[in-house]
């Protein structure tokens, strides 16, 4: 089966968590780890039965893409990357039109996910970069 994973910034304190996406009707989302058990009470909040789920910002909820960089990073949604030999920097986003990841610079679509995924190193994070 494959993994999808997602990372966001908890609220309490800014930092990333890596897990499954857990949300609610309220449109509050939560992180769980892989090792999370939770039930949904009347609060409609996730009950946990263990303490690895993270109350997260919804706003930095970003998508792993399934590929990593030359360092073995995952490569997640809002990620800023460099292909060797350039110093130009790409943005990881979600092309809806296409229903793909896609590279954008400048605010327009170059290349799919796909296309060009070799040599390629993470920089940064949208929500890293205040952008």
């Amino acid at each position: 089966m494959r993994e999808i994973l997602f990372k966001a910034k908890m609220i309490n304190d800014g930092e990333w968590v890596y897990g499954s996406l857990i949300t609610n009707l309220n449109n509050m989302a939560f992180i769980g780890l892989n090792d999370c058990i939770y039930s949904t009470g009347f609060n409609n909040k996730p009950n946990a039965i263990n303490s690895h789920i993270f109350s997260v910002d919804p706003e930095t909820l970003c998508q792993a893409t399934g590929l990593d960089d030359s360092e073995g990073n995952k490569i997640f949604e809002g990620d800023i990357v460099r292909f060797e030999n350039t110093t130009h920097l790409y943005k990881c986003k979600w092309n809806k039109h296409r229903y793909e990841f896609a590279w954008y610079s400048d605010g327009s679509y170059i290349y799919s996910i796909g296309d060009m995924r070799q040599g390629l190193t993470i920089t940064g994070n949208i929500h890293d970069k205040g952008e």
